[in-house]
């Protein structure tokens, strides 16, 4: 099975790190990957994206591309699949640099999420 199937259904953001710093508060949130769209956010807003994967690439690679503002723009990112925990390490939007390895610090800007796939249980 492919990732983009692998990835199908809601995800809950437990951690996050923006440019080395813990941010506790960005946490709870999901993603919703539905074919190739990608819904961010929470109980009280949600945001659509169009999302690319390529699988191929090392490290792989995903693009989130703006639906919901008058300029589209594209946050590129690398992500990580290991059964129901995913990792994604993106760049700032706009930035047009993509990581290349999930590591955050002040100087890169770097974004790492590590998210749970969430069942009819809860999160995984």
């Amino acid at each position: 099975m492919d990732d983009s199937l692998k990835l199908q259904g809601t995800w809950l953001i437990a951690s996050v790190t923006f440019a080395g710093a813990d941010q506790p508060e960005e946490a709870g949130d999901y993603f919703r990957f539905h074919s190739n769209t990608l819904l961010i956010g929470g109980d009280q807003a949600m945001w659509e994206y169009q999302c690319h994967l390529d699988p191929t690439s090392f490290p792989k690679t995903l693009d989130i591309v703006s639906t919901h503002s008058e300029s589209d723009y594209l946050q590129m990112a690398i992500y990580e699949l290991d059964g129901d925990a995913l990792r994604v390490c993106y760049a700032p939007p706009r930035s047009h640099h993509r990581p290349t390895a999930f590591v955050s610090t002040p100087a890169n800007g770097w974004g790492i999420l590590s998210l749970v796939r969430v069942t009819d249980d809860g999160p995984s």
